[in-house]
């Protein structure tokens, strides 16, 4: 009888586990899902890198355009034709508000070549215009703020300062 108890647990025991086990349609229903969900985070992964690679550098040639603009015209050798006087300079500052330049943008004035001679800051800031629509200003950067961009090493390469109360910015120096 004893023996009869312990084969009728085992075959009980197949039982259970064969019950248990998943159907051929359920193994590959969960397979193909599973398959999918890994497809489409690798997906997802490589579009966010290469979205962020490109709004990097969509904003680094915002900035070296506005930077250029902010230099002036470049210097020619000799007299312009007909003896033309040389374009006379704009107002540094004035590219910042000016059009093609992002709401944000930071222009300071360089004096010269050491980290002291940072003149003036301005940043443009849109304000409310009347029936023509909004208006692009300039407001003066605070001290601390034209402090913080004298630190940039003017190497040519791109730096981020972080400006108190407005965050990061990217500036080539």
């Amino acid at each position: 009888m004893a023996v009869t108890r312990l084969a009728r647990a085992r075959t009980c025991a197949r039982k259970a586990s064969t019950s248990k086990r998943w159907s051929l349609r359920t193994r590959l229903v969960v397979s193909a899902v599973s398959l999918i969900a890994v497809v489409a985070a690798v997906i997802g992964a490589v579009t966010t890198i290469a979205f962020r690679s490109y709004q990097y550098d969509q904003l680094d040639a915002q900035v070296h355009v506005i930077a250029e603009r902010a230099a002036g015209p470049h210097k020619r050798d000799g007299a312009a034709p007909d003896d033309l006087p040389l374009p006379r300079l704009p107002e540094p500052l004035r590219t910042i508000t000016g059009g093609g330049a992002p709401i944000g943008t930071v222009g300071v004035e360089l004096t010269g070549p050491g980290p002291s001679d940072v003149g003036r800051g301005m940043i443009s800031a849109q304000t409310r215009g009347d029936d023509r629509g909004q208006e692009v200003t300039a407001q003066e950067l605070t001290d601390s703020e034209t402090a913080a961009l004298a630190t940039v090493p003017r190497d040519g390469d791109a730096h981020t300062v972080t400006l108190a109360d407005r965050g990061s910015e990217l500036l080539p120096m």
